[in-house]
């Protein structure tokens, strides 16, 4: 196979993704539950995505930066992974492929909301935190 064509067939490999169902498609934000406290849902989500989407590359931390915040007293957390590029201009927050996670106390356990402008991205990190939460430390459980 020829250099070029063998650089095209990886690089579209890297592209292969989960198929998000077609009643979901639109929504810009899912909602779940976890067993875990906020706080320690918080920790665990907040670390899994500065690992995955911050992964060092050729262009940097792979065009993101994940900024987390906890209020104790608001019992609030979120965490933003936010999108820098060309066109995301001043406001990375509105940028395609910005995604954010809010958590707040249920009960004993916690309820998360991941919420972004696109269906699919969002949705794949909601289900990735549904991963993670249950111990599999892994950045593509979903094939995204």
């Amino acid at each position: 196979m020829k250099p070029l064509a063998m650089t095209l067939v990886i690089g579209l490999a890297g592209c292969a993704t989960s198929s998000l169902p077609p009643e979901l498609e639109g929504r810009q934000s899912f909602d779940q539950t976890s067993t875990l406290p906020y706080q320690e849902a918080y920790r665990i989500i907040s670390r899994q995505m500065r690992v995955c989407f911050e992964k060092v590359g050729a262009g940097g931390k792979n065009g993101y930066e994940v900024v987390s915040n906890i209020d104790a007293t608001g019992r609030k957390a979120t965490i933003d992974a936010l999108y820098y590029s060309v066109f995301s201009g001043s406001n990375p927050q509105d940028s395609s492929l910005s995604r954010k996670v809010t958590l707040t106390p249920d009960g004993t356990g916690s309820m998360i909301v991941t919420s972004g402008a696109r269906s699919k991205n969002v949705y794949d990190t909601h289900v990735s935190i549904r991963s993670w939460l249950s111990g599999v430390q892994t950045c593509n459980p979903t094939g995204w």
